[in-house]
Parts: structure tokens; sequence; C-alpha cells
């Protein structure tokens, strides 16, 4: 599985258990015997690394809304496989962060 449907993943459970809200966006989700419904969408989470790279910080006491194994990019072996680790990463949510201000 990948980090971004790791992510995905926790993102649609920390909504359903109500710790971080709905983006306001609907997505169309293909359901059982090929109906499609409407579901919403989670509120986004990333790491403080990565909100810091889309230009925003964290905001000052913010606890991160969760802990996430995912896996980083160690580099390639001998042969040219890549390599991968499992990292625990603190995410936080769109709520928590603020834009920074450019000076």
């Amino acid at each position: 599985m990948s980090n971004e449907q790791l992510i995905w993943n926790k993102r649609i459970e920390l909504m359903n258990a109500g710790i971080i809200g709905k983006s306001g966006n609907r997505l169309v989700k293909n359901g059982e015997n090929g109906k499609k419904e409407l579901i919403d969408e989670p509120e986004l989470i990333h790491t403080a690394r990565e909100w810091k790279r889309r230009g925003y910080r964290v905001m000052r006491q913010q606890q991160p809304v969760s802990k996430l194994d995912i896996f980083k990019f160690t580099g390639k072996t001998k042969d040219g496989k890549k390599e991968y680790k499992t990292i625990e990463a603190l995410f936080f949510a769109a709520s928590q962060v603020e834009a920074i201000a450019d000076i």
C-alpha cells in the first residue's frame, strides 16, 4: 500500500471519529453493485514538513491529530532496487496550520 493510500484511509478514519472535519468537497465513490454515491472528503492532513513545503506552518501549541507509519525512500541497492524503511510520522490537519507570510 502506498503512503497516499495509508494517509487517505487515516483521513477517512479521523473524519468518521470526529477528530478532523470535512473539506467541503464531495467525491463520487463506486459503491456495491456499481452504484455511485457521494461521500464527504475529509480535511487534509500532512506532516509539519509537508505543510511547510506547501507554504504553511503549524500553529503554536497544536498537537498532532495522528501518528502514522509511512514509508521513506532510503536509496537504491546495487542491483537498482529501491529501498524503503518505515518511519512514524506526526500528522496535522488543515485547521491547525496558517499560511506563512512573505516578508
